[in-house]
């Protein structure tokens, strides 16, 4: 899937923003240490909420399910891909690579829908000759 993100703003703005987002998450910056600790804690959670089961008399909720929900969404943070940021002004065009799929997918849904949006509004209302005043008196 790609990943095109529209601004309208500056490009160069935008582009230092998601180099930063992909330096935070980038192999070289302490991702090692953020993995132990994310997968110790997501162990310690399992055991406690394995023991809170255990304790409660009505066993209603299994803490496996909530586990792999917590699972789902680290991998989403892990998994980086590369995004294209395209100046609609301009039509200047930079790939970004390395950014976590939650991020890229977020900013290129929520890009694409106003991009959409205006091209929607501008065919709608900006008619496409000048209105003849002439004509209607």
């Amino acid at each position: 899937m790609d990943y095109n993100i529209y601004t309208l703003g500056d490009i160069d703005f935008v582009w230092s923003a998601f180099t930063g987002i992909a330096l935070i998450f980038s192999k070289y910056t302490g991702v090692k240490e953020f993995m132990t600790t994310a997968a110790v804690l997501s162990a310690v959670n399992l055991f406690y909420r394995t023991w809170l089961w255990l304790l409660n008399p009505q066993k209603t909720e299994l803490p496996v399910f909530s586990w792999f929900l917590g699972l789902i969404l680290f991998m989403m943070a892990v998994t980086r891909v590369d995004v294209t940021i395209e100046s609609v002004k301009t039509g200047e065009v930079r790939n970004v690579d390395g950014i976590p799929i939650f991020i890229a997918a977020t900013a290129t849904v929520t890009t694409n829908l106003s991009q959409g949006l205006l091209r929607d509004y501008k065919k709608a209302f900006d008619p496409l000759s000048p209105v003849n005043i002439s004509a209607t008196t």
